[in-house]
């Protein structure tokens, strides 16, 4: 009888990552087919230029009265606004940049904070040293904080109503974003300095629906299942969605080909530690007044497709978090960096005749209103202004 012992090495981050991609793989290409072979057969029969195309004609509902720039069209315009350093300013130099007739504004030592109270109106605000406004959405706002300020700004709204769902999308250490340095990253154990048990506290007695946006690193994965969530009161089990980032479509002869557009960015056979997809993780809020009976229903898991509009900006999920939370919804999304609108789901946001939406959008960062800015955002005007043009 040998004396030897055999032991196993634990897997290292890269075959943890391996291993995940090779169970959920076969999910997302049978999700890749069918979600393209409908939506070629629907274009070819309405005669519909394709969807992840033509982000005008279909576009989100929640932009109201926006045109969004497409990326391509942006690459030549002016620098970078350091929203992030601004944000560190000092108080009095805050005061001074920010102008507007209608909306409300709040500066702060810990932040600042613009607000859109409107049921009917895009609302702006002016920078007076920069030669652009902020556009906001009707029924929503921003607060310019740090993540540690984060708590000070959100309950200073005096938002009575609690938060129906919570959006985060942590700035995640990654390779890219350092060597890019296109934005700050976080430590993980930084995510508790934005105190979310603090931000939501009693909630109007309700609960909410958390998404947290999660790179394919399994430590971060981990880290927030086992860790972060619990210890934040976010009761599982925990649902996993996922983004697969596809391409859109070459166009010949003015048209677009549908059958070469809709596809992974990248390869789901590749080797290659770059993935076409990323993940969320999912799971509810339990305020104090009912953690003795919590109640947290599991979210099924799905998998959804959309043109990546460019590095590190995320789909708008609202629409997919409908089923899940009330018609009238307040959303709270924290490290952003655009601000959307809350239309009532299904309906028109043009149709004057529907019910104001009841609930609010309301977008918190060092960044927030980095993508709301001219010219990355143009004021949409109605076919009678553009007639009446010279």
């Amino acid at each position: 009888m040998s004396g030897k012992t055999t032991h196993c090495l634990p897997l290292n981050g890269i075959q943890l990552e391996a291993a995940h991609h090779a169970a959920i793989k076969d999910d997302i290409q049978q999700a890749i087919h069918l979600v393209r072979s409908e939506w070629i057969e629907k274009c070819h029969a309405t005669r519909h230029s394709e969807w992840w195309s033509d982000p005008h004609t279909l576009r989100h509902s929640a932009l109201a009265q926006l045109e969004w720039l497409s990326y391509p069209e942006s690459k030549n315009l002016m620098p970078w606004f350091d929203w992030a350093g601004m944000t560190r300013d000092s108080l009095e130099v805050r005061k001074s940049k920010f102008n507007s007739k209608k909306l409300s504004i709040r500066v702060s030592e810990f932040g600042t904070t613009c607000l859109n109270p409107s049921s009917n109106s895009v609302g702006q605000v002016t920078l007076t040293d920069n030669k652009f406004a902020v556009t906001l959405p009707r029924r929503s706002g921003f607060s310019l904080a740090t993540m540690e300020n984060f708590r000070n700004e959100v309950t200073r709204i005096n938002h009575s109503s609690g938060w129906d769902a919570v959006v985060i999308d942590p700035p995640w250490q990654n390779k890219s974003a350092s060597r890019g340095g296109k934005y700050r990253t976080v430590e993980l154990y930084d995510l508790f300095k934005m105190d979310l048990p603090g931000i939501l506290g009693e909630n109007a007695g309700k609960r909410a629906l958390i998404a947290i946006w999660v790179t394919n690193r399994p430590k971060f994965r981990r880290f927030l299942k086992n860790k972060f969530l619990p210890d934040c009161h976010v009761m599982g089990p925990y649902s996993e969605w996922y983004w697969v980032k596809i391409t859109a479509s070459p166009s010949k002869e003015n048209q677009p080909d549908l059958l070469e557009g809709g596809k992974p960015i990248f390869d789901l056979e590749s080797t290659s530690p770059r993935r076409c997809y990323e993940g969320l993780v999912l799971g509810w809020y339990i305020p104090p007044s009912l953690r003795l009976n919590p109640v947290s229903n599991e979210i099924p898991s799905k998998i959804f497709l959309s043109v990546p509009l460019c590095h590190s900006r995320k789909p708008n999920i609202i629409d997919l978090l409908a089923p899940h939370i009330p018609s009238d919804p307040s959303i709270l999304e924290l490290f952003s960096r655009s601000v959307s609108g809350l239309p009532s789901f299904g309906e028109n946001s043009e149709n004057k005749t529907v019910d104001p939406m009841k609930g609010i959008w309301h977008s918190v960062g060092d960044e927030c209103p980095k993508f709301m800015v001219t010219p990355w955002v143009d004021w949409h005007k109605s076919d009678k202004q553009d007639s009446g043009a010279g």
